[in-house]
């Protein structure tokens, strides 16, 4: 079974009134992401991470995806530990 139809597809048996059967084929997804660092000092930085995808026609006609986009943020702490 193919990606599309595995995540996206929705089957005969799994359709309802307002989500009919969906088959998918092929797609490409555009994404872009940026990922900065800010050193606070030799042990301790953060860590920020931003990706933003724009899903394919193909992905978005399917009746269980609501947004074309998807977007994923994370924000964090590292710690260095031991000796440097």
């Amino acid at each position: 079974m193919d990606f599309i139809n595995y995540y996206y597809g929705v089957t005969p048996e799994e359709a309802l009134p307002g989500r009919p059967p969906f088959s998918g084929h092929s797609a490409v997804n555009f994404r872009t992401s940026f990922l900065g660092y800010l050193f606070v000092s030799h042990r301790i930085r953060f860590v920020a991470y931003l990706e933003v995808q724009r899903l394919d026609n193909e992905i978005y006609d399917s009746p269980i995806v609501e947004d074309r986009r998807s977007i994923l943020g994370l924000f964090g702490m590292t710690v260095r530990l031991g000796k440097l």
